[in-house]
């Protein structure tokens, strides 16, 4: 980036023209600017972007986040099935991409979509990589009335 921007601003197209000149007095001046302002463009990047941006792995960082409070997530399955409860365990790193849910209850939604019942589907309930299509995450919020639930 700072040979980019020195070469534009000396007119200097070639490695071996820009190894030469760098050192000329007329040019040192633009090679400090040149090394100034891409570091602030680099620094305003990293402060600007990194906060929202995570490196790594999605699932790791997804799951990583909810998994520290049990927050309650919705698993949409391959088959077409919802699943609500907490996230209490899930596969990181290497290992497959499984996840655990504890207090499981299944959705069932009417031709609208529209929730009609919650059904327990036991004490826990484990996920493979296979069976889940996408995963929602539930945040913490007011007390809504529950719907129905049949065991």
């Amino acid at each position: 980036m700072i040979y980019s921007f020195y070469g534009s601003v000396t007119g200097i197209t070639s490695i071996d023209a820009l190894a030469s000149s760098v050192f000329q007095p007329a040019y040192l001046v633009t090679l400090i600017l040149a090394v100034l302002i891409s570091s602030l463009i680099g620094l305003i990047v990293k402060v600007g972007f990194r906060r929202t941006v995570e490196v790594g792995d999605v699932w790791d960082a997804f799951c990583g986040r909810h998994v520290a409070d049990s927050d309650w997530v919705t698993v949409y399955t391959k088959d077409g099935l919802e699943y609500k409860g907490r996230l209490s365990s899930y596969g990181f790193g290497e290992s497959k991409k499984e996840i655990a849910m504890s207090s499981p209850k299944l959705i069932l939604r009417d031709k609208t979509g529209k929730a009609t019942r919650e059904t327990c589907s036991g004490q826990e309930m484990m996920f493979t990589e296979g069976d889940v299509l996408r995963i929602a995450a539930l945040t913490s919020g007011p007390a809504k009335k529950p719907l129905p639930t049949h065991a």
